[in-house]
Parts: C-alpha cells; structure tokens; sequence
C-alpha cells in the first residue's frame, strides 16, 4: 500500500490522471522527488517514481495502452514494464498530500477487542 500520494493544481494534468487513473491522486514511492534526466541531453528535473504496487492492476494496464498509442514506438508490453518500474512523474505542480494511516496502538487494540471482547457492564453490550 502507497504511504504518499501527489495531487496537482494544473487543470489539464488532473483531468489526465482523472481519464486514465479514475483519480487527481497519484501514488508515489518516496515523500520527496530527487532529480532525473528524462530525456537526454536535457538538464535534471524533480520527479517522482509513480508506486505501480499501489494502483490497480486495471489502472497500470490503461496507463500502458495511452503510452502504447502514442505512437512513440513502445510496445504495450514495454510500456506496462517501464511503469511497473516507477514511471517518472514530474514534481513540477504537484504537491504531497498526506495519507492518514492509523496508529499502531490503535491497530492492536482493535485486533485485541476483536480476539477477546471485554465487557463494559453497560447493558450487555461490548468495547
């Protein structure tokens, strides 16, 4: 399950992610993006590895298509295997929106309740 997700502010890139990923939230393997040369010859920029484990496996296999058709001479197959790699998202309008997981004090208690319900005394209904 992804721990970060990205979102962004540009109009046209969410209704992208909307038409292929169903969401405006991307999932991303690390909190911070660090510096890639997506095209050579071209300076670094900022971006992100998109988190392939944290999509559904409809998702990955519609974003590959999109890449397929371009017409940039992948295959179906190469592109759903860059992705699955962590296909580079750019930083650049995005920002990091946090995702609330719950505590671990709080997932222990609630595995304990259900493991062995304590009665509260309060008409026969359990914590």
């Amino acid at each position: 399950m992804a721990t970060y997700l990205i979102t962004t502010q540009d109009g046209d890139r969410r209704r992208l992610w909307q038409r292929i990923f169903g969401s405006d939230k991307l999932p991303v393997k690390t909190p911070q993006p660090r510096p890639m040369c997506l095209e050579p010859g071209k300076p670094e920029v900022l971006a992100y590895d998109l988190d392939a484990d944290a999509l559904h496996s409809f998702q990955v296999k519609r974003f590959a298509a999109v890449l397929a058709r371009r017409g940039n001479g992948w295959t179906y197959q190469d592109a759903e295997h860059a992705i699955r790699a962590g296909w580079p998202i750019l930083a650049e309008g995005t920002e990091q929106v946090t995702k609330k997981r719950p505590s671990l004090a709080f997932l222990l208690r609630r595995q304990l309740n259900l493991l062995w319900p304590t009665h509260n005394g309060a008409g026969g209904s359990f914590v």
